[in-house]
């Protein structure tokens, strides 16, 4: 739980100090909002989320989540880890074989 919650800080922070940069954004982008909205919209999903996964990590304490909690955090750590490693090599090794 201590480790999400320095990631939320960490990405709140991120945040605050690239105000500043949303503005270069607009000017790299010709003055066209896109790219602003798309990095605005893409910080504030992984806020939610981050956040989302701090709260049903404090349900662990309740006897009816706990047990749910416990057992959706072994499985995204075990096998969905194991699962995007695997994929990942696939993906560039099918990637780099199709370049010709």
């Amino acid at each position: 739980m201590f480790v999400m919650m320095v990631l939320v800080v960490v990405i709140v922070v991120v945040v605050l100090q690239n105000i500043g940069s949303f503005r270069a954004i607009h000017s790299i982008s010709g003055g066209s909002s896109w790219l602003l909205v798309v990095v605005v919209v893409v910080v504030g999903v992984v806020v939610v989320v981050v956040w989302v996964m701090v709260l049903v990590w404090c349900c662990r304490g309740f006897k009816t989540v706990g047990p749910f909690v416990t057992m959706i955090y072994t499985m995204l750590v075990g096998d969905l880890l194991r699962f995007v490693t695997i994929y990942f090599v696939f993906i560039m090794g099918f990637s780099q074989g199709g370049s010709n």
